[in-house]
């Protein structure tokens, strides 16, 4: 059989085994393939252009993909860089990658010039960031004003979080880290493609939105009324902690004294069973459409019960509707208590003011008598010890979940239901709950017996590693904020700190999540056990709350959680370890990642806490469907029968 395909041209009728014509189109992978086989001379008549496959190569191009692509040959770039060593190794690792059609030059001012005057159409630039007379940020605001549809990456050597973020926000379309390696320029073509095809579906649901707002008000208002009538058949369906709670005190109502401590003591052996495990194994096996991948992922994550304390009753006020912000003005109190807030507009240091505005808008550090310079030297001490290396398990995470609590306290009736000492001490739980991070999840700590985790025999290995590390900074006479505390005191926000931190070890996602949907029908804030689990529940979705954000800051959380995930799995495969489910590099599935972590996680939580804090709703539950719908997009828009982009 004859086959060919020609660069940048609709794939060619070709006949099949059968004697039926079909489609067929090359991947950028098959490429490699090609050359290994060695494509036979091509015909007089074509001038060179057409390529023929060896029979070997024929077997790896699948009739059934449809999408229309171009070669990396057909790719145009452009090399910004004032340093001519840079210069020749990008042209050097471009040209052996496939990509022949590259122009180099040395300043911002001379890419400008090209650009404007080049007959042909560029679809790259690769820049640097730091030049003389114009600089990276000059140069994307330039080539915006000339076309919007060429694909800006900036190269630089910081690792500096700020710098990528304001390469990010500026317009460009991605990073790398100089020096350059081959490694990070395999998948350029690829990543190109994801890049453009994200900013024109983002760029269409833009303008589509305002035509389709009241189908969606009409479909959130239906989904609503599905919610609640799902809850009301839960509510009435009786958990099998509720069925074994009740058929055992009905015995106890009729039991004589010994019975009683025996029946009491098997009691609270049974509300301590993890009973949801089972239903969760069952919800897998019962369910098949789950594609391997998510399946993978959510036996990864998902596990067991945690522990209860008590608490001393202290009730703060209404925070919705009061603040203690002396000196700052209307904007600034809307915009710190604004689910807008942006952490990433914000240097490190620029962060610490707010910290110490969310205590004292509490009036917390006056109440337990906290010394002004040793809550700053903690604050310090406890940005020193998160890893500036991290992408995303860093001080700034640390800040976002923060924030994240203080917005669940003052923006919903969240703070009218704890007391003042437990909002102190989930307030300082959410600045420590990550530190000392590796970036390394608790799996590749288990699989590899780390350290780590011969410290902690492999439960919560990192959570109780974080609980440690915060506690052992408290212990310094000079970081020690708790110093006004009475040892009751003490002892009781050590105790909430803990279980809090404890409960963000996704293997307790289901059993608290269970255990809440089964309290909320009889929450009452006087009962010290509901409202510990009111704290770990709020710790809970402040760390996984970034998917509810506005989308631009939710999708940039989501490529700092991807490019962790990439590092692990770049370790696990140097380790021979099998690599984690979204972890590969070589197989990057945000969309579908992020959907995931919607759908099975967030969505869950935040519709099972809007049953006693209605105001969600708005604030959180809303964005996730919207945002989820944006994911779903750029997924559908990645699919094999979308156009090439260029």
């Amino acid at each position: 059989m004859s086959t060919e395909v020609i660069p940048g041209k609709t794939p060619s009728s070709l006949p099949s085994s059968n004697g039926e014509n079909v489609s067929i189109r090359v991947e950028p992978a098959d490429l490699a393939t090609i050359k290994q086989d060695g494509p036979a001379t091509p015909p007089a008549n074509t001038g060179g252009n057409t390529l023929h496959l060896s029979p070997k190569t024929e077997k790896f191009i699948s009739p059934r993909r449809k999408r229309s692509i171009t070669l990396p040959s057909d790719v145009r770039i452009l090399v910004v860089d004032d340093d001519a060593l840079t210069l020749r190794i990008a042209q050097r690792l471009l040209t052996k990658l496939g990509y022949d059609k590259i122009v180099t030059v040395d300043s911002g001012k001379k890419a400008l010039e090209v650009l404007k005057n080049s007959p042909e159409k560029f679809h790259l630039v690769l820049s640097d960031i730091h030049m003389p007379e114009m600089d990276g940020f000059q140069l994307i605001h330039e080539i915006k004003k000339m076309a919007d549809d060429i694909a800006i990456f900036m190269m630089s050597g910081t690792e500096n979080l700020d710098i990528v973020y304001k390469c990010l926000k500026s317009g460009a379309d991605h990073y790398i880290l100089k020096p350059i390696k081959e490694d990070q320029l395999k998948n350029l073509w690829q990543t190109l493609y994801r890049k453009r095809q994200e900013i024109r579906t983002l760029s269409q649901l833009d303008s589509e939105k305002d035509k389709t707002s009241k189908l969606e008000e009409k479909t959130q208002k239906l989904e609503r009324e599905v919610i609640k009538l799902k809850q009301e058949i839960d509510e009435a369906v009786e958990t099998p902690l509720r069925i074994i709670s009740s058929q055992v005190e009905n015995l106890l109502s009729k039991a004589d004294l010994p019975a009683e401590v025996t029946l009491s003591a098997i009691l609270k052996q049974l509300r301590k069973v993890d009973i949801y495990q089972p239903a969760f194994k069952k919800l897998l096996s019962d369910t098949t459409d789950i594609e391997p991948m998510t399946r993978s992922w959510l036996t990864h994550e998902l596990g067991t019960p945690d522990t209860q304390t008590e608490t001393t009753p202290d009730f703060s006020i209404d925070w919705s509707n009061n603040n203690n912000l002396e000196g700052k003005s209307a904007s600034q109190e809307l915009y710190l208590r604004s689910w807008e807030f942006d952490v990433w507009a914000y240097k490190e240091e620029q962060l610490f003011p707010f910290i110490l505005d969310m205590f004292n808008d509490f009036g917390l550090l006056e109440r337990f008598n906290v010394p002004k310079d040793k809550f700053q030297t903690f604050l310090v001490e406890v940005r020193n010890n998160y890893s500036k290396k991290n992408p995303y398990h860093n001080f700034r995470h640390a800040f976002d979940v923060t924030h994240t609590i203080y917005l669940l306290l003052t923006t919903t009736s969240a703070a009218g239901y704890l007391s003042y000492l437990e909002i102190f001490a989930l307030l300082v739980a959410a600045l420590v709950h990550d530190l000392g991070h590796p970036g390394l999840n608790n799996n590749f700590q288990i699989a590899t017996c780390s350290a780590l985790a011969l410290r902690y025999n492999d439960r919560s290995v990192l959570e109780n590693h974080h609980c440690s590390m915060g506690f052992t900074i408290l212990k310094k006479p000079e970081c020690d904020i708790f110093v006004g505390l009475t040892d009751e005191q003490r002892r009781e926000a050590r105790n909430i700190s803990i279980v809090c931190i404890l409960a963000t070890d996704l293997a307790h996602h289901m059993e608290i999540t269970g255990q809440w949907n089964s309290t909320i029908p009889k929450f009452t804030k006087d009962d010290k056990s509901h409202r510990l689990l009111l704290l770990q529940v709020l710790l809970k979705a402040a760390d996984i709350s970034n998917p509810g954000k506005p989308f631009g800051i939710a999708k940039y959380w989501a490529n700092m959680v991807q490019e962790e995930f990439f590092g692990q799995g770049d370790v696990e495969k140097e380790k021979g370890l099998p690599v984690s489910p979204f972890m590969d590099r070589e197989k990057p599935a945000l969309p579908k990642m992020q959907i995931n972590f919607i759908d099975y996680l967030v969505a869950p939580l935040f519709g099972a806490m809007r049953d006693l804090l209605p105001k969600l709703q708005t604030l959180v539950c809303d964005r996730l469907e919207e945002n989820r719908k944006m994911w779903k997009s750029i997924l559908e828009s990645d699919s094999p029968e979308s156009p090439s982009p260029l």
